[in-house]
């Protein structure tokens, strides 16, 4: 049977040539390529067509999960990484594992033992920014290194808070997320969440009163849970919304 077509991503020198070791003394797996950024991996996966990226995560130019979201058609994916805070996210994406650095023989060979597996059985490709959720969906807000399990129908808005976003429930929780505000874009169901400006995404099926005669306008969600007050563009767009 013939072997994996595997590439390695790194910006590390050495760790480039720790994985090629390994990736040497397995006959399941075969060594195509190496890169060390995003624009090279981009080039390098576009021509040499790998089906197993083994794929660093802090690289300059765009992270990995940057160089996952810029490919049409991704490959299965090994994520290998110095940083365990990541894993929540590699999850979402439908990585087929998760390895620390410095990465041991031994790990390396269970995960691409299974990876083989899985891909000769037709794994299916990673998700380039995670599947979209739906309102019985549970999202993931990853705090820290740790994920925070919340069903999409209890999300009552999502709001800009720096290079996170703070994610308000409706048992009046707000969870500083990790996550990006196009992440929930584009993983939070557009049929029951629309996004008012750049720094907010509002549960359309959550807003319980909407005053517009007052500037700036007063949206309570939820249960009194949450009471927003928006600007003029996107309280113009609430009220496009919302039922006449």
């Amino acid at each position: 049977m013939k072997p994996v077509r595997c590439m390695i991503v790194d910006d590390e020198r050495l760790a480039r040539q720790h994985l090629r070791r390994l990736v040497a003394g397995r006959a399941d797996l075969q060594l195509v390529g190496e890169a060390s950024d995003k624009a090279s991996a981009l080039a390098d996966i576009a021509k040499l067509r790998p089906e197993l990226l083994l794929l660093d995560i802090q690289m300059p130019g765009g992270d990995g999960f940057d160089t996952l979201n810029a490919l049409e058609d991704p490959p299965r994916v090994i994520f290998v990484t110095a940083h365990d805070r990541h894993a929540i996210r590699a999850f979402e994406v439908n990585a087929l594992d998760y390895l620390l650095k410095p990465v041991s023989p031994e790990r390396f060979a269970r995960a691409a033992e299974r990876a083989v597996q899985l891909i000769r059985a037709g794994a299916p490709a990673a998700n380039r920014g995670g599947p979209r959720l739906d309102a019985s969906d549970v999202a993931i807000v990853e705090i820290g290194g740790s994920g925070h399990f919340v069903p999409v129908d209890q999300i009552l808005c999502v709001e800009s808070e720096g290079n996170y976003t703070r994610v308000s429930t409706a048992e009046g929780k707000q969870l500083i997320a990790r996550q990006t505000m196009k992440h929930w874009v584009d993983r939070l169901p557009p049929e029951m969440f629309v996004q008012l400006d750049r720094g907010l995404i509002v549960n359309r099926q959550a807003v319980r009163s909407a005053d517009f005669s007052v500037r700036p306008a007063v949206v309570a969600l939820g249960q009194g849970a949450c009471k927003l007050h928006l600007g003029q563009a996107a309280a113009s767009r609430l009220r496009e919304i919302l039922p006449r």
